[in-house]
């Protein structure tokens, strides 16, 4: 006779498949906080540049914008309209500490998302595999 497959394994998939997501978002919103500090970063230089060449003040907010809207696109994360912030303030960072916070950025798109996104993408498959053979 027939006996009732066991299929607690989709079960433990699923879970796991949830505490992935959350990684995922975790993980994403870090590299949303660092793409902030990168482009606050970049303005306050432009910034500074812009003053020490010109001794004006007068055109950098406009181009400010610009510059924010350029770097967002470069990384591949575009943030918010909410989330914007004053862009007037800022301490500036060393050139040392704005290459870790890149090198940090790189290594969270590379080791964590990437890895997640393979195995979220094995435990589709592997729930489905099991869905197909018992159904």
């Amino acid at each position: 006779m027939l006996q009732r497959p066991q299929v607690d394994l989709v079960d433990d998939l699923h879970w796991l498949g949830k505490q992935l997501a959350v990684l995922k978002r975790l993980y994403k919103s870090y590299e949303l906080i660092i793409a902030r500090i990168l482009g606050r970063q970049r303005l306050l230089r432009d910034e500074a540049r812009y003053r020490r060449d010109n001794h004006s003040y007068v055109n950098v907010l406009n181009e400010l914008d610009f510059h924010e809207s350029m770097y967002s696109m470069s990384r591949s994360v575009t943030v918010p309209a909410e989330h914007r912030y004053d862009m007037t303030a800022g301490v500036r960072l060393s050139s040392a500490a704005v290459g870790r916070f890149e090198r940090l950025s790189d290594r969270i798109q590379l080791y964590c998302l990437s890895e997640i996104e393979t195995c979220l993408t094995e435990k589709d498959s592997l729930t489905f595999m099991v869905d197909d053979f018992f159904c």
